[in-house]
C-alpha cells in the first residue's frame, strides 16, 4: 500500500467516524446536555489524535510508514462500526 493511499485512508476514516458519531451523540443526547455531550466528542476526538500520533510512532520503528497508517486508520473505522452496532438506549 503507497504512503498517499494509506493517509488517504486515514482522512476518511476520521472523516467518516466524525460525522457518525456526532449524528449518533447528537440524536441520543437529552437536549438539555448535547452541548456536553458533543464537547466530550470533541476531546475524544483530539486526545485520540494524540493518540494515534503516539501509537503511529511506535509502529513505524518496526513497520513501514503505510502500514503504519493503514493500522492506525482502522481504529477510528472500528470505533464506527461499535457506533453503529450498538442499538439505540434511550
Amino acid at each position: 500500500m503507497s504512503v498517499v493511499a494509506a493517509v488517504s485512508l486515514g482522512f476518511i476514516a476520521f472523516a467518516t467516524t466524525q460525522v457518525i458519531l456526532t449524528d449518533r451523540i447528537s440524536s441520543l443526547a437529552a437536549p438539555t446536555q448535547r452541548g456536553a455531550a458533543l464537547g466530550l466528542l470533541n476531546l475524544a476526538f483530539l486526545v485520540g489524535g494524540a493518540i494515534g500520533s503516539a501509537a503511529a510512532g511506535a509502529l513505524a520503528r518496526t513497520l513501514d510508514p503505510a502500514d503504519t497508517l493503514a493500522i492506525v486508520a482502522l481504529l477510528p473505522l472500528l470505533g464506527t462500526a461499535a457506533a453503529i452496532a450498538n442499538p439505540e438506549s434511550k
